[in-house]
């Protein structure tokens, strides 16, 4: 089987500025340098809580849901959307379905996959938690511990299921590498992280036993072994089919051991599907995987407030992807997922998956589902583009990308097209020079953010407009 790399375009994606970095980006894409880049010594200051260009009221989803032409039509329904999903796998090829791999592996793409890993972070600059700029030395014992001497021809794929929200990380070992001196929250080796009930199909092991590498249905990396329960294919196969089940809706999805809800568990994040076991009432009893001595999967009762759940997936429409995306507003951002929070292109994913739509992991893909809006390109007349928006864009289902970066379309307001997403931080001008404000949460901003500042305005940079339908 041939394999396609999910994070061949992961992990590039800032560029970094004196103390931090000039752009909101996903942890997994690719990042080209930008037009007019920042001077070295821009200075960092924190956002104000309402971001230049936006008004109070912008900030409710009811205000975007009051300007859409129609927000309760049925774009897909859930044919439409397995076909939509078929087609995300089969052309994209950076998504997968378990229920249906393969029971073999090409050993030798395998090892070209982790080779790829080792080349990718030995021609950077990093540095560790520390602040030391890291060496051949350092590295070596992290690409020891890819084990690929044990390897062999062809794999025997081995499956199971997260029993622990799992950062998924590009070499075996949980020790950050930075490209700064100073900034901890980009770790080069953070991929993304993976919800508890997550599938996996398991590929191969770290020289020290600790680390399974390992495909999910949004790509593939290391996951620390004991974050994983082993089972049978069918067994993981019904866990994942189960016709009955509920989707998280809430940002987060508290999980108690107990009926009362008084011995927490974990948490599982927007658009995680888990098997329903019972409904009762304004509490919901699902199943859980965990993991016994032997490292086998076996199933355990858990339950969340029903309000932070849907027993299905909710009706794909434009209110119902407005009101989730707000359900996020001002949550942390988290490049890579991490501190179990969301980069731009995870929190768009969690979005859409409460309606079952599976888009891919990383911005560059998600920028390629769904319809092209016509017309629509980086050279595009700033106003020939805010009319586009303005006429064809549909609030809350269009994707917004420019390099490294994802947004979600919510409509225009007096010709100023208006997006929710996770960022960084932004650009303004004072004083003839940019200065840099830290976001790091989900936020509502207009397009003709960075107007002024030597990068041009947001709209100006977005090369992609993609309709989810």
């Amino acid at each position: 089987m041939k394999k396609t790399r999910h994070h061949n375009i992961l992990l590039i994606g800032v560029t970094l500025i004196a103390f931090g970095l000039t752009l909101p980006v996903d942890a997994q894409a690719r990042q080209t340098p930008r037009k007019k880049p920042a001077p070295s010594g821009v200075s960092r200051l924190i956002a104000p809580a309402l971001i230049p260009g936006t008004r109070p009221e912008m900030n409710s989803p009811g205000f975007w849901i009051g300007r859409h032409p129609f927000p309760d039509r049925v774009l897909l329904d859930a044919k439409g959307i397995e076909a939509l999903n078929a087609k995300i796998r089969n052309e994209l090829k950076v998504s997968y379905d378990l229920a249906s791999y393969p029971p073999t592996y090409r050993g030798s793409d395998l090892a070209s996959a982790l080779l790829q890993d080792q080349s990718r972070v030995s021609y950077r600059k990093l540095y560790n938690s520390q602040g030391t700029a890291v060496d051949k030395a350092h590295l070596d014992p992290y690409f020891e511990n890819q084990n690929l001497g044990a390897i062999p021809a062809e794999i025997k794929v081995g499956f199971g299921l997260i029993v622990k929200n799992a950062e998924q990380r590009v070499l075996p070992t949980a020790a950050g590498l930075y490209l700064a001196r100073i900034n901890r929250d980009f770790d080069r080796l953070q991929n993304s992280v993976l919800d508890i009930g997550t599938p996996v199909a398991l590929l191969h092991t770290s020289r020290d036993g600790e680390w399974r590498y390992i495909i999910a249905p949004s790509g593939e990396g290391w996951v620390q072994n004991s974050h994983i329960a082993t089972c049978a294919f069918e067994d993981m196969k019904a866990y994942v089919r189960t016709p009955k089940f509920i989707v998280i809706t809430a940002s987060k999805g508290d999980l108690y051991l107990n009926r009362a809800m008084t011995v927490y568990g974990s948490h599982a994040r927007m658009g995680q599907r888990l098997p329903l076991r019972q409904d009762h009432g304004e509490v919901v009893e699902v199943l859980l995987p965990d993991r016994n001595p032997d490292g086998s999967v076996r199933l355990i009762a858990a339950f969340l407030r029903k309000r932070d759940v849907h027993i299905g997936y909710l009706p794909y429409t434009p209110r119902t992807i407005i009101y989730q995306a707000f359900e996020f507003l001002n949550s942390p951002y988290g490049w890579g997922d991490l501190n179990g929070e969301q980069d731009c292109s995870s929190f768009i994913r969690g979005v859409f998956a409460t309606t079952g739509v599976e888009l891919p992991r990383n911005s560059l893909s998600q920028s390629q589902t769904g319809r092209a809006l016509e017309g629509f390109n980086r050279e595009t007349p700033l106003t020939e583009k805010n009319e586009l928006l303005r006429t064809r864009g549909i609030g809350g289902v269009t994707l917004l990308r420019m390099t490294g970066h994802i947004m979600l379309y919510l409509g225009t307001v007096d010709a100023t097209a208006y997006a929710i997403h996770g960022m960084y931080g932004y650009h303004t001008r004072v004083n003839n020079n940019d200065v840099f404000y830290v976001v790091n949460r989900i936020v509502v901003t207009d397009l003709n953010l960075e107007e002024e500042t030597r990068s041009g305005p947001f709209l100006e940079k977005i090369d992609r407009v993609r309709i989810v339908e």
